[in-house]
């Protein structure tokens, strides 16, 4: 008795669960994703046949064992470039040998993003800021800036404190957004003059590329002129 269609899942590692991503500009025969096949019923009943539907100009499904599959490109994949992925989409369709055969259909969307060919980078090698003694918490003191040559997301930074190696929280933070760089704790000339942190800039591309930079904090009198302007040290 064929008791169950087939099965199909799509498996794409290291896509952090976002579904099938293939780069803009790839070339024909390009790895799309993995796919898993499984019949429960025994004999002609759990054999299988598979392929694409619904765009199979641009897809193929190629069988690697008895269960499994991948998805490759028949063509050279060209979007516009845009702030957001654009889209594709397909079905894996597979069909038992039973009397009468069970078929299943499996709808796949498939994001094109940018090529991710540059790592953000900062303006500056090291920075220095300037904070006044006793300033309370909070206060921003400077700016960062990185900049990334690639389009799209692949283009767009993102910042924050690197806290891998502090034994507590770190002397300052910085914006996600801006780079704006702004003091955790107060600092005062005996107990706590200076700290260094880094702040690494990480681009929306995948994988990400990212760069790293030093910042030093060091504290003023009060009567000193606080510099919030960038310094190389």
């Amino acid at each position: 008795m064929n008791d169950n269609a087939p099965t199909i899942r799509i498996n794409t590692p290291g896509h952090g669960g976002r579904g099938p991503e293939i780069v803009n500009g790839s070339d024909v025969g390009s790895f799309v994703a993995h796919v898993t096949v499984e019949d429960r019923d025994s004999g002609p009943n759990g054999r299988f046949h598979c392929r694409v539907t619904d765009n199979s100009r641009m897809f193929d499904l190629r069988q690697l064992y008895a269960t499994e599959f991948k998805v490759v490109t028949l063509t050279r994949i060209v979007a516009p470039v845009s702030s957001s992925p654009s889209r594709v989409r397909f079905s894996i369709t597979c069909r038992d040998d039973g009397r009468p055969a069970l078929s299943s259909v499996l709808p796949v969307e498939v994001s094109i993003i940018g090529r991710n060919d540059h790592a953000p980078e900062f303006e500056l090698t090291e920075y220095g800021f300037a904070v006044a003694e006793n300033e309370v918490a909070g206060r921003v003191i400077g700016h960062l800036s990185a900049s990334d040559w690639d389009d799209g997301p692949a283009g767009t930074v993102h910042y924050h404190t690197d806290t891998d190696g502090l034994d507590g929280p770190p002397c300052a933070e910085v914006d996600p957004s801006t780079g704006a760089v702004a003091t955790s704790v107060s600092f005062d000339r005996e107990r706590s003059p200076a700290c260094e942190i880094f702040v690494i800039a990480s681009d929306g591309g995948v994988p990400p590329r990212s760069a790293r930079v030093n910042v030093r904090i060091s504290e003023t009198c009060r009567g000193s002129r606080a510099s919030s302007v960038l310094v190389v040290i």
